[in-house]
């Protein structure tokens, strides 16, 4: 008997330390999912048969450490907000997974605004960009979740570094990336060098350097590189709560969301970016132009791959008529 209350007693406090542990778990949580900025955006939403998630990269330094500041400026340096990322990813009801790069100098029209570069469109919020990927490439938005511009650095140097391959050594002076041949682990702050990288340069043996030519060193496809990359190193053993707390701290600092999404819609675009591969990964066909203002302009096959990333007749409604010619080339 004596056995037998011991036991009682060892199980009552068992059931208190687990009431305990989760209720504080469930104030955290309340006190991580608080801290999210939201942003109310007006959203058109996709088509039945899936989910698309627009992750907009933001180069606002408000929150550039000081420390940083000589090599990514501070805000008074460069004031206001500009997407440096766009990406956007379509998760199908079949787990299957589509990525789409755009540039971020695409000439792209806005419901009253004329024609400019996307990334400019950010001055007006997310909808800003949302709007002008429905009306004039067709394209419809269910969530969105813009990445501050220091907070990918914090979520890489969480995942410790990234790895990313180069087919040759190349710099650029700007940014001051330096990649070797082969394998090279980027930290937080390489990898926002290497995304923001725009004047590459392969070195050669003799010392000499041409401008970087190939293919995968497009700026809109190194960032849906370092998004694979990052999101396969945020992986944490769910059984080790202090882990998961620390990861959802970060991720909560280092995001802003719209006010329609929620914790579940996270983590599904955390699984969808986990599975961005070359495979999945398209990239909005365009004719560069660089110069002082560099800009990009759909090209032929835009429209057969903007088919592709919604799938066939699935744009929504209110996105199926593209307001420029270029969209439907």
């Amino acid at each position: 008997m004596k056995w037998l209350g011991r036991r009682g007693r060892g199980t009552r406090w068992a059931l208190i330390v687990t009431a305990v542990c989760a209720a504080l778990l469930l104030l955290d949580t309340g006190a991580i999912w608080f801290r999210l900025d939201r942003e109310g955006v007006a959203l058109s939403g996709s088509a039945a048969g899936g989910t698309t998630y627009l992750l907009i990269g933001s180069d606002e330094r408000v929150d550039v450490p000081d420390a940083d500041r000589a090599s990514f400026g501070s805000s008074e340096d460069v004031p206001g907000a500009r997407a440096d990322i766009v990406v956007l990813v379509r998760v199908d009801d079949d787990g299957s997974v589509r990525t789409l790069a755009v540039p971020r100098d695409l000439l792209i029209a806005r419901r009253g605004h004329g024609v400019g570069r996307l990334a400019m469109l950010l001055q007006y919020g997310p909808e800003g960009i949302t709007d002008a990927l429905c009306s004039s490439l067709g394209i419809g938005v269910d969530h969105v979740v813009t990445l501050r511009f220091d907070g990918l650095r914090s979520l890489v140097d969480f995942a410790g570094g990234i790895d990313i391959r180069s087919d040759a050594v190349l710099v650029d002076r700007n940014s001051g990336i330096e990649l070797q041949k082969g394998s090279n682990h980027l930290d937080g702050a390489g990898a926002i060098a290497y995304v923001r990288a725009r004047h590459l340069e392969e070195l050669h043996r003799d010392g000499t350097s041409t401008p970087a030519t190939q293919r995968n060193l497009e700026r809109s496809q190194r960032a849906a590189e370092v998004i694979d990359a990052t999101a396969r190193g945020l992986d944490v053993d769910w059984w080790n709560p202090v882990r998961v707390q620390q990861l959802a701290w970060t991720v909560s600092g280092a995001v802003a969301v719209d006010d329609g999404t929620g914790p579940f819609d996270l983590l599904g675009l955390r699984g969808a970016a986990r599975n961005i591969d070359r495979a999945s990964l398209q990239v909005l066909p365009t004719a560069h132009t660089d110069g002082e203002i560099p800009v990009d302009e759909l090209a032929n096959g835009a429209a057969d791959t903007i088919s592709k990333f919604n799938g066939p007749g699935r744009s929504p409604v209110e996105c199926r008529s593209p307001a420029l010619e270029l969209a439907r080339r």
